[in-house]
């Protein structure tokens, strides 16, 4: 699932959760007054004005155009920059970088680990929330499962975004020039809404994955999956998306 194409409005509709329940790692950041801060990946850029009422100098940074286009038009006081995080250069000293939901959808994480610390002054922390190891995992098997009825190729079963472990995210940032504070992996059952919950997840995140099936089928190929899918995590009349996020905050060593 690395890359994507995105849709703003589907994603602030029906997907907020995405930015809405982030008080756990907004509270790590624990943004101050006067501080400069980066958003990484910060979509429709809720999270980037959230930051920006703590008196905080925010800028938002995405690689998707429509994802910034959206972010501008909501929020006009606030900058927003169209970049990818493997090539960033906004200079140096900033006090924080934060990052949502983002860093797995990103192909060469060690990179991007090492273009935060470079934009950090020494003791800049870096805090982020992503997916974690396991994360998805009955929706992956579930879509995998039907990918194989449609005779999609073994490389786009084996698609996936790039989750990590404790032990893999601690070992990429060291390598980049961070000292792990605090790292955590935890459940975090998520509800999708109603009855079409899980296809309309995968309308909005499934995009590599419904690239191999032909239009005509994509009907069918979604009610594969809901079959798939139902016996594990569809429940009280709504489907419960199996999320793991890690949630980690790093200092830059030097």
């Amino acid at each position: 699932m690395a890359g994507a194409t995105w849709n703003p409005d589907l994603y602030d509709g029906r997907h907020a959760f995405v930015w809405k329940l982030t008080d756990e790692v907004l509270s790590l950041l624990a943004a101050e007054p006067e501080e400069r801060i980066i958003d990484l990946g910060c979509g429709t850029g809720h999270l980037t004005q959230r930051i920006s009422e703590r008196g905080a100098e925010v800028v938002g940074v995405d690689a998707s155009e429509t994802m910034v286009a959206k972010a501008r038009a909501a929020y006009p006081g606030l900058r927003f920059v169209l970049a990818d995080a493997a090539r960033l250069d906004l200079g140096t000293d900033f006090d924080a970088v934060f990052s949502n939901a983002a860093l797995h959808w990103m192909r060469d994480q060690q990179r991007v680990f090492e273009r935060v610390h470079a934009h950090l002054r020494p003791k800049g922390r870096f805090v982020f929330e992503m997916g974690g190891a396991g994360n998805l995992a009955a929706v992956s098997e579930a879509v995998g499962l039907a990918l194989r009825e449609e005779g999609a190729p073994l490389a786009a079963i084996g698609e996936k975004n790039r989750y990590l472990s404790l032990n893999r995210a601690c070992a990429l940032l060291d390598r980049a020039g961070f000292e792990v504070a605090t790292a955590t992996l935890t459940e975090r059952p998520t509800p999708l809404e109603g009855e079409l919950g899980l296809r309309s997840w995968i309308e909005m995140f499934g995009g590599v994955w419904l690239q191999w099936v032909e239009a005509a089928r994509r009907e069918e190929f979604l009610a594969r999956v809901e079959h798939h899918a139902r016996p594990r995590l569809f429940r009280e009349g709504r489907w419960i998306a199996d999320y793991r996020r890690l949630r980690v905050q790093a200092l830059r060593r030097d």
